[in-house]
């Protein structure tokens, strides 16, 4: 590989996170709510102790100072989880280029395909680690500059995120031991790596341990979905429709790794299994292509279970990290033979041979046009929503309305959605798109059940929603961002609303 080549595999990837951007890809799921959050804040929004977004969404903040434009805002807090992919290729290839540039294409694997499936989540802590791994992965199996080793610790920090921290830095401990059985000349240095990581993943057991036992930063939730029914529903809803694609990619990336074998022998071999291999992630593509079907054809959505995707990344990505590894394993075995030659040092990118790029360019491709379909499709029916929210007759737009059912068969079916029509409509909405409970809250009537009141006399309670931190009737400033209160006013002077009867076949 070249660095041509790889900086061409980057640009193709860079071009389909502006066109994710555009899409408001990052508002799909989780993410509109914790958008609509950090602005009405004016913090970054962050999960106990996945400090991650503490560190990256305060640009967010500082820009919603000085403009309203949500589409320029919703990229700023996007980005860094939509180039967090193209940072974990180009640093690698950073490291690797001048030792071994072959192994890119693994990482080439890892960032646009191990993931690509869930990619639509934009927000996701565990994906956005695992890109951000591969260098540390990589930096195990080469020499270090010292700008290297910095680097490579400031990316270190992020594997304290989530607990998928704990696999990959076990995993990176046991292939550097392995390659440290066969590599002599560099046999110190990669037990020193395979020892760091093992002190990493033990600080992150002990993080995980400590602050299981602080209940404020206790993470119930993860504890809730680590059992084995949670993993087998996963499984089927978010990996389950896209494996038949992952077999074919799986192959694909088992013929390259075989391929330099078969080419010392004959070419012509080594030029057929490099055919197939393309074949392999081309067949792979299309069966994964086939799944994007959008609301505009009137077909059901398929991916809609790739926020659940996300459970099973590490051990769908274990492949690539084993051929990374296994391919050091293999050059080292072969400098440890007696009658081995001084390994010769790498080329000038403008002289080498480039039998994988082909392969990495198809990757990319696929990645931008996987992931681009998806955005088409969130784009489409986020537009759709939108179109029918504003012609809504009253202001609060029922959650359960008859005519809103085609959206329980596309990504909408979420708890943030009405975060995301509140998000989409700027800094003062006319509209809110509600629950039944959450509409009773905002209009200020108690629950059921519900005694405490601010006016004993009414029984009202002062407008609430549990998707702000603040209260409607907040100014916006230094108490929110989102200004409610002319929508309030609205409200007001409405009429009771009929009930819609409710959707049929409704989750």
């Amino acid at each position: 590989m070249s660095s041509r080549i790889v900086y061409l595999i980057a640009a193709i990837m860079a071009l389909t996170v502006g066109y994710a951007c555009w899409c408001r890809a990052p508002l799909i799921w989780d993410g509109a709510y914790q958008f609509d959050w950090t602005l009405e804040s004016q913090y970054p929004y962050a999960y106990l102790t996945r400090f991650h977004t503490l560190i990256i969404w305060w640009p967010t903040v500082w820009a919603s100072k000085f403009t309203c434009n949500v589409m320029v805002l919703q990229s700023i807090y996007g980005l860094p989880f939509l180039l967090a992919p193209i940072v974990g290729l180009l640093v690698s290839w950073w490291l690797v280029k001048d030792h071994c540039p072959a192994a890119i294409i693994w990482v080439v694997f890892g960032v646009a395909i191990s993931t690509l499936p869930g990619q639509i989540f934009v927000i996701n802590d565990s994906i956005f680690q695992q890109h951000l791994f591969w260098p540390l992965f990589v930096s195990l199996f080469v020499p270090l500059t010292w700008p290297k080793r910095i680097v490579v610790a400031a990316l270190a920090i992020f594997q304290f995120v989530h607990p998928i921290g704990v696999p990959l830095l076990l995993g990176g401990a046991i292939a550097a031991a392995g390659v440290a059985i066969v590599d002599r000349t560099r046999r110190k240095s990669l037990l020193i790596g395979a020892a760091i990581m093992l002190a990493l993943c033990a600080l992150a057991v002990a993080k995980i341990e400590i602050t299981s036992r602080i209940p404020q930063w206790r993470d119930t939730y993860a504890e809730q979905q680590a059992t084995w029914e949670n993993a087998r529903t996963q499984w089927r809803t978010g990996v389950l429709p896209v494996l038949g694609g992952l077999r074919w990619m799986w192959a694909a990336a088992a013929i390259a790794f075989i391929e330099p074998f078969i080419r010392r022998r004959t070419a012509l071999a080594g030029t057929a299994l490099r055919v197939i291999a393309l074949a392999c992630a081309g067949y792979g593509a299309v069966q994964w292509c086939y799944l994007v079907r959008g609301a505009e054809t009137g077909e059901e959505v398929y991916w809609t279970g790739a926020i659940d995707y996300r459970r099973w990344i590490a051990p769908i990505a274990f492949p690539f990290f084993a051929f990374l590894a296994g391919e050091f394993f293999h050059n080292a075995w072969r400098r440890s033979k007696p009658d081995a030659q001084a390994p010769a040092p790498a080329p000038p990118a403008t002289q080498r041979r480039s039998e994988r790029a082909p392969l990495g360019i198809l990757l990319a491709s696929i990645f931008a046009l996987y992931l681009g379909m998806q955005c088409t499709s969130w784009r489409h029916d986020v537009s759709r929503l939108m179109m029918e929210v504003n012609d809504y007759p009253s202001v609060v737009v029922p959650l359960l309305d008859r005519e809103l059912e085609w959206t329980w068969s596309t990504p909408l079916t979420h708890w943030a959605t009405g975060n995301c029509v509140v998000a989409l409509e700027g800094k003062t909405p006319a509209k809110v798109f509600l629950d039944p409970p959450t509409e009773r809250l905002f209009c200020g009537e108690p629950l059921p059940n519900e005694r405490s009141s601010s006016d004993p006399k009414t029984g009202k309670l002062d407008p609430r929603c549990p998707y702000y931190p603040y209260a409607p009737t907040s100014p916006p400033g230094s108490q929110g961002w989102f200004d409610f209160r002319p929508l309030l006013a609205k409200l007001a002077k409405e009429p009771p609303p009929t009930r819609p009867r409710r959707a049929e076949n409704v989750p």
